[in-house]
């Protein structure tokens, strides 16, 4: 899922800005570079997993970080519901 349908998804770039209290001009810079920061995204992700979870295509933490969302999200080691796995 792109940067740009995400800030979408949580209805624009006000909406975006108003939830992590920035200006709208840095939510409108993630969308023309289609890139939300680090810590924003680890932050969206799992509201993105809610509300794509009824979705014909859910998207979840797994897929939004699939190199690195065992290190952020332990609890989800033990969650075999999902495609992706631990590559120790």
């Amino acid at each position: 899922m792109e940067a740009r349908e995400i800030i979408e998804l949580f209805g624009g770039v006000s909406k975006v800005a108003n939830l992590f209290k920035i200006a709208n001009s840095s939510v409108s810079e993630w969308k023309v570079k289609n890139r939300i920061p680090d810590d924003k995204m680890i932050i969206l992700a799992a509201r993105i997993e809610k509300k794509t979870q009824d979705a014909n295509k859910p998207f979840g933490r797994k897929e939004i970080r699939p190199n690195d969302w065992h290190e952020v999200w332990p609890e989800l080691a033990n969650d075999h519901s999902n495609k992706h796995a631990v590559n120790e």
